[in-house]
């Protein structure tokens, strides 16, 4: 199973997990109009939850920003990160003797049905910010 992450809309933390995308309707006046898109995330590890009234085990969810999430895609950087769509990375190879670099933002491409990474992407590859926030040099995205 493949894990999601996305901002929290109730304290901007990044949380990890299973998504659920739902897209209500009004069913008052029979057009059906859609309402903005929600976006749920549910952790993959148990908690318990201590309230007065209802002590229990749950795996916790939590509305997310539709914008922010992103799918992990089943690589890691050289550090054992895990990459997700929407990482930004820097990618380092050697070529005619010479170390080159670029910085690549992870999406997915919808004609290729796929991400269009370089092959060597996970062995020569830093995570260094993600497309949501700024990254180590202080560039937003």
């Amino acid at each position: 199973m493949r894990l999601y992450r996305a901002k929290r809309k109730d304290n901007g933390e990044w949380v990890y997990g299973s998504l659920t995308i739902c897209n209500a309707y009004d069913l008052k006046d029979g057009t059906h109009p859609p309402e903005p898109l929600h976006a749920i995330i549910c952790k993959q590890d148990i908690e318990w939850i201590s309230e007065p009234d209802n002590k229990r085990w749950c795996f916790p969810s939590y509305e997310v920003h539709p914008e922010t999430v992103g799918q992990q895609i089943g690589l890691k950087d050289e550090h054992g990160k895990e990459i997700y769509a929407g990482d930004r990375i820097k990618h380092i190879w050697e070529y005619a003797g010479q170390v080159q670099s670029e910085v690549i933002d992870v999406k997915w491409k919808e004609d290729w049905s796929g991400f269009s990474l370089p092959l060597s992407v996970a062995n020569n590859s830093e995570i260094i910010g993600n497309i949501h926030t700024e990254n180590q040099n202080g560039k937003g995205g």
